[in-house]
């Protein structure tokens, strides 16, 4: 007596398929649950991440992004969380990152003494102790913020021109400070 391999299990056959159409179905199949299986612990692992979000310890859209990592302070060097907008220790603000240019936003180094991107001069005299300093968000010698404040709509920005960046009304000129040559 002949025996039959689908009595047993031993073979996966459909009605309508042949043998080797009924393995590609049983790959794709598997190949679909590996998927939905990635999926899922993808989405764990971003619920993870948006635990901590709040803290500044992890991006929910930076996988890459490891939990608790701190970077030093451009200003004192100390640690600070990422994502800080203003250093728990020396209090100065943009505390992670290069430093930039005032006027186009490019990244420049405390050694340059123009931008390389629109030829802002980057060593200035300080309007408020009138030493010379690096055009950053600070003046070297006094720690004063190099920055203005339009009196019309109270905007705070770099000291580059007569006009205010968001209203383009007049801003006094002797807030403005001096290039050196």
């Amino acid at each position: 007596m002949a025996e039959n391999p689908a009595q047993f299990g031993l073979m996966l056959t459909l009605p309508s398929l042949g043998g080797s159409s009924a393995l590609l179905c049983c790959g794709i199949v598997l190949i679909l649950l590996i998927i939905l299986l990635i999926i899922i612990i993808f989405y764990k692992r971003k619920k993870d991440f948006e635990a901590y979000a709040e803290y500044g310890m992890g991006d929910a859209n930076a996988p890459t992004t490891i939990i608790g990592y701190k970077h030093p302070c451009k200003y004192c060097d100390k640690l600070v969380n990422q994502g800080a907008k203003v250093c728990p220790f020396c209090g100065k603000v943009s505390p992670l990152g290069p430093f930039r240019c005032p006027k186009c936003m490019n990244p420049t180094t405390r050694d340059q003494v123009v931008c390389s991107a629109c030829g802002l001069a980057l060593k200035i005299i300080c309007p408020f102790c009138k030493k010379e300093t690096f055009f950053g968000d600070y003046c070297d010698k006094c720690d004063k913020r190099l920055l203005i404040v339009c009196p019309n709509c109270l905007k705070e920005q770099p000291p580059i021109g007569d006009k205010c960046m968001k209203c383009g009304k007049k801003i006094k000129k002797q807030t403005t400070p001096k290039v050196v040559k």
